[in-house]
């Protein structure tokens, strides 16, 4: 026991398992500050809890006021657009990601997608590829996958598919949106002088243009797919057309975070959650 307590190994494990007890055995911070300092962190805290109660009530008094000075500030056509959203209560949901690609998302927004669905919900998605492709059509499946082909023939994501079998949904060539398609609305509309000879930028065009597609898409009635019924031995399943806009819309930001392709995407969503509160 003498020559094992000696090996350093063991002693370093030792030393290391009395500073875990001691340390689980020590008790919070806060308990030993003084009588005045806990005075004064009470203080505080009620200082600062009634300010932020303060800016909570003038907050309720000015949210409709300034709602409307901020639609005032959008094109007519987002304005229209956010407008219909707030009163139809519609909600966007945004899946994105993080340092890595190909890690789940598409079958994530899927799946939330069904549990909407399960609680009766009428739901569409859209997937945003950041790549400059217009589609993926002519894109390698090396490079980006096997492409997705939907009803009105639009070369998509494979993420459309997992949409449409987990949402039981026909989705059109609109709910994939690319920087490709993005920057391709723009272009044309400068080109007829939709901008009014102004500077076409980044902010505002490009990403007003962003909200405004996903607006579009989420307030678009959708098809559904009813059950498979057999004939002459083949199995086939029919679409109907539903026409109440969806309640629910999943967006989905492919990619990752760090790119700079996705700046003007994820910029775009900060201000859609500005303009819808």
């Amino acid at each position: 026991m003498q020559h094992s307590m000696s090996n350093p190994i063991l002693g370093c494990a030792w030393l290391a398992i009395v500073l875990a007890l001691y340390a689980s055995w020590i008790p919070p911070a806060h308990s030993f500050l003084s009588p005045t300092t806990h005075s004064t962190q009470r203080l505080t805290t009620a200082r600062n809890n009634h300010v932020i109660s303060h800016h909570h009530h003038q907050h309720q008094h000015n949210h409709h006021g300034g709602s409307r000075l901020l639609l005032q500030s959008l094109p007519p056509s987002l304005e229209a657009l956010v407008t219909d959203t707030l009163n139809t209560d519609r909600k966007i949901v945004v899946v994105t990601g993080g340092v890595l690609s190909g890690i789940g998302k598409g079958v994530t927004a899927s799946s939330m997608g069904v549990l909407f669905r399960a609680m009766g919900y009428r739901v569409t998605a859209i997937k945003i590829d950041p790549y400059l492709n217009v589609d993926a059509g002519t894109m390698s499946p090396f490079e980006h996958g096997e492409v997705f082909v939907l009803d009105d023939g639009g070369e998509t994501d494979l993420d459309l598919g997992n949409y449409e079998r987990f949402l039981s949904v026909s989705l059109t060539k609109e709910s994939n949106l690319s920087t490709g398609k993005i920057y391709q609305s723009v272009i044309e509309k400068e080109r007829v002088g939709d901008y009014l000879g102004k500077t076409v930028q980044v902010v505002p065009h490009v990403s007003d243009a962003i909200q405004e597609w996903i607006l579009r898409v989420a307030q678009t009635p959708v098809s559904r797919f009813s059950k498979s019924s057999s004939s002459n031995s083949s199995s086939k399943s029919e679409s109907t057309t539903v026409d109440e806009p969806p309640e629910v819309c999943i967006v989905e930001l492919g990619g990752t975070l760090g790119d700079i392709e996705s700046m003007p995407f994820v910029e775009a969503l900060r201000q859609l959650q500005e303009n819808l509160g």
